[in-house]
């Protein structure tokens, strides 16, 4: 709606300026190589989107800005990030080890591989569940028939996928049989599937108050 289009705008307005009266202190304060501010968001927002799907571009879409030591100045990176790449992008700023284990990887714009493909997934008991796996040309949709169990997992056998270019994301005209695009996207989405399986973990159920 307008109203919340609105507020997130001022909210932005207000942001600005709050990082403007930091940036103003450390420029009087510090030298630009003795500080590091790092901005992001872990989701986007639905505000501006005609149609609202879980993990379409507006809702994982995410801020991720950085000023000081080491960062190149006054440049939009145009590359996919995802929030686990902000750990090693930290370690090698500040110049600290990072295990090979690691999920991320370092963006190009610092010298790093960066990535071909970046995921997006929700996952919450009772729903289903869905995956969005997009390289720098296309997107890959998952969703599962059957909802997600209370220890995490969920039948992925009846799983509906679609492959969309990137600016026609869930717009069937635009779909793709295309071996080639299944060829390297089922691959990556299955080990991607793999690293989160389960561990045992059990959701909780909900607890009634004794209120």
């Amino acid at each position: 709606s307008a109203f919340y289009q609105t507020a997130f705008l001022q909210a932005v307005h207000d942001t600005d300026r709050a990082l403007g009266a930091l940036f103003s202190h450390l420029e009087r304060h510090y030298a630009e190589g003795d500080y590091l501010v790092c901005l992001y968001s872990d989701h986007g927002v639905p505000i501006f989107s005609e149609t609202h799907y879980i993990v379409d571009a507006q809702l994982t879409g995410a801020a991720w800005m950085m000023r000081g030591a080491g960062v190149p100045e006054g440049i939009t990176a145009d590359e996919m990030t995802s929030t686990v790449d902000i750990y090693p992008t930290l370690a090698h700023l500040l110049h600290f080890p990072v295990d090979a284990n690691v999920d991320g990887v370092l963006p190009r714009i610092l010298g790093g591989t960066g990535r071909e493909i970046a995921y997006s997934n929700f996952l919450f008991p009772t729903k289903p569940y869905f995956l969005a796996a997009r390289s720098a040309a296309h997107t890959l949709f998952l969703e599962t028939e059957e909802p997600v169990n209370m220890d995490g997992t969920v039948d992925l056998s009846k799983a509906k996928t679609a492959i969309y270019p990137r600016g026609h994301e869930n717009d069937v005209a635009y779909q793709r049989d295309d071996p080639a695009l299944r060829a390297f996207f089922y691959p990556r989405v299955r080990e991607f599937l793999k690293s989160i399986a389960s561990n045992g973990e059990i959701f909780p159920p909900p607890k009634e108050s004794n209120a």
